[in-house]
């Protein structure tokens, strides 16, 4: 066999082993529940609560009950408070009630997440749940009511979906991939691209 045989037959086992890796991630991502993906845009609610949630709090411990509104904790206009999935954050008797919106799933798109003080002494300690929003698409720590944390961290570490949790920008784009697998239009350019990957890397075997 001479050198460029063996170089050309690597090659082919180079390609075959790339276009299997695209094959299963493919496969991989499109057998995702695309609830999963709502469940990690729901928790973003969680993050961009954070700070009403420890402004709130220290309301309460400074004056022994909890601000009406977003003035009267001293936070800003409730739709000035977004993530890319939450729409606003309004602070409610004490109560916070996150609205999706933006890019948000069409599942939870103009649904409230409410956060919950409880109080034991000093204190205070955050419970969320959901009236127009599906169990399924809840994260872990808000499908029940003794599910409470004192914290954000708390909250948001106690997912066990993939794309629940915070992770690098490898992570990010995993996901953002595999999100946009769900649709028809997605799968439709995914498979594009994977078409004109092989016919790039056919070209370069023949060259």
């Amino acid at each position: 066999m001479s050198f460029l045989q063996a170089k050309s037959r690597r090659k082919v086992y180079v390609i075959a082993v790339v276009i299997a890796v695209l094959v299963a991630a493919i496969a991989y991502l499109s057998s995702i529940p695309p609830d999963t993906f709502s469940r990690a845009q729901v928790a973003e609610g969680l993050n961009v609560s954070s700070e009403a949630k420890a402004t709130v709090t220290e309301h309460y411990q400074d004056h022994g009950q909890f601000p009406q509104d977003n003035a009267a904790a001293g936070l800003p206009h409730a739709t000035d408070i977004q993530g890319k999935y939450v729409s606003s954050i309004q602070v409610d008797a004490g109560e916070i009630v996150v609205t999706y919106g933006n890019d948000a799933n069409s599942d939870i798109h103009g649904r409230t997440l409410i956060l919950r003080p409880e109080i034991s002494g000093r204190i205070v300690t955050w419970v969320c749940s959901s009236v127009d929003i599906s169990p399924r698409n809840l994260p872990q720590v808000c499908r029940g009511a003794q599910n409470s944390a004192a914290s954000t961290s708390s909250e948001s570490n106690s997912n066990t979906d993939p794309c629940d949790e915070e992770g690098g920008r490898a992570k990010m784009v995993f996901c953002g991939i595999g999100e946009a697998t769900q649709s028809p239009w997605g799968r439709l350019i995914l498979a594009f691209w994977v078409i004109v990957l092989v016919y790039w890397m056919v070209g370069r075997i023949r060259s």
